[in-house]
């Protein structure tokens, strides 16, 4: 195969060789191989003498076969196979004391040279489409398998000190084998279950799991196969294994494994002896393999996402040492870390829904690259090194296996895989609801104002505050929430600020300065005038005197400042200093106040100063009022004012104590017709298309749900809590209830519903009002006295079974089960004339003619009333008489029981 694949040839024979490949893939494949797995010992190598040579042999033509990748076919991957395996056995295993004996290094790199060939071969194979996906993915997880396999037995041999690592490096790879010291909770030689015939071609291709063994002894946790084919540990101990840290580093890649313990123990390799009697042992229980491999290559370029992948592949396994079988590690508590150097960054630009490319930490499952249980580190790419532009992804699993990275989709999460996205209220994952309008649109941005309406603005409710339903209005002296006091008169009528502005003598009424005692605060609407002096000044205390001078002033000037005329004023010297309206009077009398003669020594008013006391209860001869002297004192104007002069009680039409009055408008009995919506005097604010005071015309805020417009006071109808989904109701809202659905109420059961629950009639939450349930009876009466009779009829009373077992009897003799005597079962029956008796006092008679109490029986020759002498020479003595007496009736009584048959 070598001299074929290397003879130097001319043109020609190249040409030939390459139309030829074909057939040199059948020689190769069909002939070639075969024959070298022919020429192994079919019992293996191990313990052959030429064990060595045979084996360095047979990997060197089976790398010579692979060395022109378009010269074979998928058989030579099996023949390949089939060779391995023994090779492989015998490098693992060629005695007890392999692990310690330093493997043939030569040996091992054609191994591992011979499978990066054989990758490329499936590669070619698998693009050129002359194998299947299903059995590219089985070559290459067979020659992943064996590649471990290789690395593992590097780790054999002796170790120059600590945990150094060995290499194994080939075209694809770069591995690194450690081995570990891992304390155990206990030391025991290990036990291996092997299953015979177990070939990796055999091996399942879904991933099998370890079930970790619990604290009990007695159970085992038996697996045989790992993902992918590669071998299982078959049996795992109960206890635990101390795993240290390890750290390892290839270009583009590195791995730190912390420390951690599996919940099972690893058994050691037991010790041999030495052909010098000396016992070897070894201190270790695992061999951790990785793997890198180089320039990008993905081993699993058959699967649907090869070309996401983005980072090395980076594999890591522990085997138990000595053994290839691999070590399930999973779920472990501290996660190992793996720093890969990625090919490019993905594209994280999200689109409208918030979908985008992540960077994905990936494991192998067997079949796909899987997500579970990795993930990137929470501060997310870091820089390369060397501080270029390469981004490195550093990733955390909780599992061994192969890990790299894909450029994967995210949602909005930036969870890979994820299918979340943006909904319309921009919440990743969420369904919409969060911002669904009243309207039932998602991100309307309408909302119900404080109305109760869809998109509305508060105005078809609001206050003169602005605030809905706040109920404040501008009273009427133009204040937002006022009680009219601030423009209310004395007489209670409140006149708008823009009503006296339009006419200015239309004012609120006020009290005058004319305080008394029946007007405390002054009159309401007065003008002064009943307490103004004869000055004409108000409360000024002037007054007249007898003489119908007006004082008292100090001098004429003080007079004349108060318009009074030069002979009209009077001094304390000359008060009363005429004679004006005296008179003489008789003897014994004298003249009062008023001029007029009284008896002398007449005390009190009701005898004195009659004639001239004024309303005020003071008598004068002069008095102000109306605006000018009067001969007499204060009298009561129309208006009930002692000395007013009508003022205050003139109506809007100048009548004295009319009835007119001003509208709000300040029109004398007008009709309000200056007010505007708002009830404003004069004001300019009106109704727009939705009946709202003061509105934009907005007919949003007045259409409903249906379509139509409905104008104040009209409410319009609207979506119920469901908005926009089919269960939504165009509702009237005056029958939104509860839970805001429409026509929804609590039910007698506490639940909410369109169909509530009602109490019926038979006070039962949710019946019908059926007899028999709740407090009704069988006749549906709630608290009746109704019961279904032995007759099985509803009646009020029930029917009931008497004495006699009659249902609905009376207990009525001779009914039922009761005899003549109205005995239930009782014996007593009539003889033929009627009588009741028992049978024992009924006498005998022919054809039923027999009579109680007749005395008469039946003698021993059968006649009634005989002695017993018709039937007999000798007649019975007395005692055989009676004897047949008691003898007959005895059997009359038991014929009476018998049904009427003689016993």
């Amino acid at each position: 195969l070598s001299a074929m694949n290397s003879a130097r040839v001319g043109p020609r024979r190249r040409s030939l060789l390459a139309v030829n490949n074909t057939a040199m893939a059948a020689y190769k494949c069909g002939t070639a191989l075969p024959t070298v797995f022919q020429a192994l010992p079919s019992g293996g190598l191990i313990d052959h003498p030429d064990a060595d040579s045979l084996a360095r042999a047979s990997i060197q033509a089976v790398v010579s076969a692979f060395s022109v990748k378009t010269q074979v076919n998928d058989q030579c991957l099996l023949e390949m196979e089939k060779i391995y395996r023994i090779v492989l056995e015998y490098t693992s295993k060629a005695s007890g004391l392999a692990w310690g004996q330093e493997p043939d290094l030569i040996l091992l790199q054609d191994l591992s040279d011979a499978i990066s060939l054989a990758i490329d071969a499936v590669m070619l194979q698998y693009t050129s489409a002359a194998i299947s996906k299903m059995i590219a993915a089985t070559r290459m997880t067979t020659l992943i398998t064996r590649h471990e396999n290789i690395t593992a037995t590097r780790a054999y041999g002796s170790i120059p000190s600590g945990e150094a690592a060995k290499s194994l490096d080939s075209a694809h790879t770069r591995s690194k084998s450690w081995r570990i010291s891992t304390p155990t909770a206990s030391a025991s030689t290990r036990g291996w279950h092997r299953i015979p015939g177990l070939m990796v071609d055999d091996a399942p291709s879904e991933a099998l799991q370890l079930s970790h063994v619990d604290d009990r002894p007695e159970e085992r946790a038996e697996r045989t196969v790992y993902s992918g084919g590669r071998r299982l540990m078959t049996t795992t101990n109960p206890g635990t294994t101390s795993l240290s840290a390890l750290t390892g580093s290839f270009t583009q890649s590195l791995f730190s494994m912390p420390a951690n313990v599996l919940p099972f123990r690893i058994n050691k390799v037991g010790c041999s002896t030495a052909s010098n009697g000396a016992q070897i042992c070894e201190g270790a229980s695992v061999s951790v393999v990785a793997t890198h491999y180089t320039n990008f290559f993905n081993p699993h370029f058959y699967s649907e996402d090869a070309q996401f992948v983005i980072a090395p592949v980076l594999s890591l396994q522990l085997q138990a040492f000595g053994m290839q079988e691999v070590v399930p590690v999973e779920k472990l508590q501290n996660e190992i870390a793996f720093d890969l150097v990625l090919s490019r960054v993905p594209d994280s630009t999200k689109d409208l829904v918030g979908r985008h490319r992540v960077a994905a930490c990936v494991y192998w499952n067997g079949t796909k690259w899987d997500p579970s249980g990795c993930m990137l580190q929470p501060e997310g790419l870091v820089l390369a090194d060397d501080g270029g532009n390469d981004m490195r992804a550093i990733c955390l699993c909780n599992h061994t296996s192969l890990h790299t990275v894909l450029d994967a989709p995210a949602g909005c999460d930036g969870v890979p895989y994820s299918v979340k996205h943006y909904d319309g209220c921009k919440v990743c994952g969420g369904d919409g609801s969060t911002c669904i309008g009243c309207d039932g649109n998602i991100a309307s941005g309408k909302v119900l104002d404080g109305c109760g309406k869809c998109g509305g603005d508060d105005s078809t409710c609001a206050g003169c505050d602005g605030v809905a339903s706040s109920g404040l209005v501008i009273d009427q002296c133009n204040v937002c929430g006022g009680d009219d006091s601030t423009c209310r008169g004395c007489d209670g009528i409140s006149i708008h600020p823009y009503v006296t502005a339009r006419f200015p003598a239309k004012m609120p009424k006020v009290h005058d300065d004319c305080k008394s005692v029946k007007f405390p605060l002054g009159v309401c609407g007065g003008c002064d005038a009943s307490c103004k002096g004869c000055d004409a000044t108000k409360n000024s205390g002037k007054g007249y005197d007898k003489c119908g001078r007006c004082g008292e002033y100090s001098s004429a000037a003080e007079a004349a400042g108060g318009g009074i005329g030069a002979f009209d004023w009077y001094a304390r010297t000359t008060r009363d200093n005429c004679t004006l309206g005296l008179k003489k009077c008789a003897t014994g009398f004298v003249p009062d106040s008023c001029g007029t003669c009284v008896q002398f020594g007449t005390a009190g008013d009701d005898a004195r100063n009659q004639a001239c006391k004024g309303c005020d209860g003071k008598a004068s001869v002069f008095s102000y009022q109306y605006g000018k002297r009067q001969l007499r004192g204060l009298t009561t104007d129309q208006c009930g004012v002692c000395g007013g002069n009508d003022c205050s009680c003139i109506d809007c039409r100048g009548v004295i104590g009319g009835t007119a009055k001003d509208d709000r408008c300040g029109i004398c009995n007008g009709n309000n017709t200056c007010l505007d919506c708002k009830m404003i005097p004069y004001g300019i604010t009106v109704i727009d298309i939705c009946g709202i005071c003061g509105g934009k015309n907005d007919t949003e805020q007045c259409r409903g749900c249906d379509g139509k417009l409905y104008p104040l006071p009209l409410r319009p109808p609207r979506l119920d809590r469901h908005g926009a989904s089919a269960l939504s109701r165009c509702c009237p809202q005056e029958l939104i209830g509860c839970n805001d659905i429409c026509n929804a109420a609590v039910g007698c059961d506490g639940n909410c519903s369109t169909a509530p629950l009602l109490i019926d009639k038979c006070e039962l939450c949710g019946g019908n009002g059926a007899p028999n349930t709740g407090t009704c009876d069988c006749a549906g009466v709630p608290n009746g006295m109704s019961g279904v009779g032995c007759d099985g009829i509803c009646s009020d009373p029930p029917s009931k079974i008497d004495q006699c077992s009659v249902c609905g009897g009376t207990n009525q003799r001779e009914t039922g089960h009761c005899d003549c005597e109205n005995m239930p079962y009782g014996a007593a029956v009539r003889d033929s004339s009627g009588v009741c008796c028992y049978l024992s006092d009924m006498g005998c008679a022919q054809a039923n003619q027999s009579r109680c109490f007749s005395g008469k029986t039946w003698d021993i020759c059968s006649t009634c009333g005989g002695d017993g002498g018709t039937c007999v020479q000798t007649r019975p003595s007395p005692a055989s008489r009676l004897q047949f007496s008691v003898h007959l009736s005895f059997s009359l009584f038991m014929f009476a029981l018998g049904g009427m048959q003689w016993w």
